[in-house]
């Protein structure tokens, strides 16, 4: 049992290890994760600048100061973390005077994303609202709307097709 625990333990170190010596970046992958998750939100803020490095972040009808220097915010969350919150990033974001640029990065060529092609047959229904209303079936025989003519059970005259029909052709055929 212990010759078992051990021989997991240690693969699991050595996976996690070959995956650290794999990553180039600065970042881990939970860290780049939670601040991708954070940049989403954050472009619906605005921020104004008090200071050099001091910002005043509007989100909705309430109000925090960012402090890039310091490295806090009023919500605490940049704090506790050390991960820059939504808020510091609209202030990281609108400073963009601080940014400086390596020629390599400026001159690097960025290709647009590979355009993902969709298989199947297009969708040419256009989508319908949910405000919408959808269209009953309207008998042709009877003019009652929920049902259309090979279904309906209130005319006179029974449809060949209809289930009643059948079974009654059945019963008389034997």
């Amino acid at each position: 049992m212990m010759d078992f625990i051990q021989e997991k333990l240690q693969s699991w170190f050595y996976e996690r290890r070959t995956t650290a010596e794999g990553i180039f970046r600065e970042l881990s992958n939970w860290a780049e994760a939670t601040l991708e998750e954070k940049i989403k939100p954050a472009f619906t803020f605005r921020a104004l600048p008090i200071d050099q490095l001091k910002f005043n972040v509007k989100e909705g009808g309430m109000e925090f100061i960012v402090d890039l220097d310091k490295r806090t915010c009023d919500c605490s969350e940049f704090q506790l973390d050390e991960i820059p919150c939504e808020h510091a990033i609209v202030a990281i974001e609108s400073d963009s005077t601080t940014w400086v640029i390596p020629d390599t990065i400026k001159l690097e060529i960025t290709k647009p994303p590979d355009a993902k092609v969709m298989l199947g047959k297009r969708q040419k229904n256009r989508h319908v609202s949910g405000t919408e209303f959808k269209m009953e079936p309207r008998c042709g025989r009877c003019k009652r709307y929920g049902h259309n003519r090979t279904n309906c059970t209130n005319s006179a005259v029974v449809h060949p097709y209809a289930r009643k029909y059948r079974e009654k052709m059945i019963d008389y055929i034997q």
